[in-house]
């Protein structure tokens, strides 16, 4: 796989940090209002959640920040999480709904106060607390549900809601290695297995120059929704093919083995992580292989869809 981008480490977390601070304020404004008993636990988790936001806040009151909270506050390149926002359309509520998913994973005392305000005990934020907090008007909950079914956030797997629970008390997760990830790491799933590559194209011009070569760049500079697939009598020849079809068009890769049967949750992974590196995916596939079959047996044994011999 190609090298990751370079980042200013710091100021990537910096943004982040200063995001989910924001949100941290928000929330202590939300549990001074909330009716009860101030017990002492829910003291401890205000005063924590205000000194993480003193922290971001730059003396400035929580609800001035709308969702400006994850601005730069100077020029440079793309953060990861732009390169996000971008490519799947995320809205600013669902950019906040990331940035609240990703609280636990942040500081272990966001966990701890999460863990204190959800109903099942869980260290990560209720659906339920989310929408008092984001959704809080009078058509705010169908709005949330709206979110949840259509929006690309839920429907692209870059947070999830887990939980053997009714709605509203089920628990938001971010998707595996996204917030490293997000923070500039080269981090991600071990479902995703990288494949070094040579972006070479010594060799190549004929084949590049090529009228289905040509029509394949111009689908990527397009940003057409499409497969395109390089084929060949001997796959590392293919592969490498593929990878320099990508480099010459100008594009990063991202390159990775393709499982014989990958699933939709391992092509929502396999898309979040390019996105966020701003690279073409470029997959290398595995097919399945068929043992001869044994003279005594006359028909396969089809199990699961698959054959056995």
């Amino acid at each position: 796989m190609s090298s990751a981008p370079t980042y200013a480490l710091e100021r990537v977390s910096d943004r982040l940090s200063r995001a989910v601070g924001v949100l941290a304020g928000r929330l202590a404004q939300l549990l001074s209002q909330l009716s009860g008993r101030a017990d002492e636990g829910r003291q401890q988790s205000q005063s924590f959640l205000w000194s993480a936001y003193e922290t971001a806040g730059q003396g400035r009151a929580p609800a001035s920040w709308g969702t400006g909270s994850l601005a730069p506050l100077v020029e440079g390149p793309l953060h990861p999480i732009d390169r996000l926002i971008e490519r799947f359309d995320l809205s600013g509520v669902e950019v906040e709904l990331l940035l609240l998913a990703a609280m636990p994973e942040e500081h272990e005392g966001y966990s701890a106060v999460l863990r204190t305000l959800h109903p099942k005990g869980d260290s990560r934020p209720s659906l339920g607390l989310v929408a008092q907090l984001l959704f809080a008007d009078a058509e705010g909950r169908r709005q949330c549900r709206q979110i949840i079914e259509t929006g690309p956030l839920f429907r692209r797997g870059i947070v999830r809601l887990v939980g053997d629970a009714p709605l509203f008390d089920r628990s938001l997760l971010l998707a595996d290695t996204l917030w490293p990830a997000l923070h500039g790491i080269e981090a991600t799933p071990m479902e995703l297995i990288p494949l070094r590559s040579e972006e070479c194209c010594s060799g190549l011009q004929p084949w590049l120059a090529g009228v289905q070569a040509q029509r394949a760049i111009q689908a990527l500079h397009d940003g057409q929704a499409c497969t395109i697939a390089v084929t060949g009598e001997d796959v590392n020849a293919a592969f490498h093919r593929a990878v320099a079809l990508v480099a010459h068009a100008g594009y990063g890769v991202a390159a990775f083995v393709s499982p014989a049967l990958p699933d939709a949750n391992w092509h929502r992974m396999l898309h979040i992580h390019a996105a966020l590196r701003d690279e073409v995916p470029v997959l290398r596939l595995i097919l399945p292989t068929l043992r001869p079959q044994p003279r005594a047996m006359k028909r396969p044994l089809l199990q699961s869809g698959r054959v056995r011999c």
